[in-house]
């Protein structure tokens, strides 16, 4: 199995997946409520690097090609949630990730680069 450059990102944005539970109506009554598995899934997650060298930025590039963009899953390694109070974030340790979307890149002067990268989770 594949794992994410062990590169620490600047900045981390994520969503909290969401439990499946459908409510169903019933007649005189609250929905009814029906869990369908026991964890949260659809988690996102945006990494932001920023003043990357353009040998880091290609870790990532050739990871994303690696992974042939969104289909196939990998981990993340532990340097992604760093001075987090969880080693694997707010996550279970279980969950892989694929790409949302290809890596957006903006280059800086002095062959510097920008680099974010939109996450998804898959359990």
């Amino acid at each position: 199995m594949a794992t994410f450059p062990a590169l620490e990102p600047a900045t981390r944005q994520w969503t909290l997946g969401r439990y499946p539970v459908t409510l169903q109506p019933a007649w005189g009554a609250q929905p009814l409520a029906f869990i369908h598995g026991l964890a949260a899934a659809g988690h996102s997650l945006r990494l932001s690097y920023q003043l990357l060298t353009a040998t880091e930025a290609a870790l990532i590039r050739s990871h994303y090609h690696g992974q042939r963009g969104s289909l196939l899953p990998f981990d993340l390694p532990p340097i992604i949630w760093q001075r987090h109070t969880s080693p694997t974030g707010p996550v279970p340790p279980s969950v892989q990730w694929r790409y949302q979307d290809e890596p957006s890149e903006e280059h800086r002067s002095g062959s510097l680069i920008d680099l974010s990268v939109s996450l998804l989770s898959v359990l």
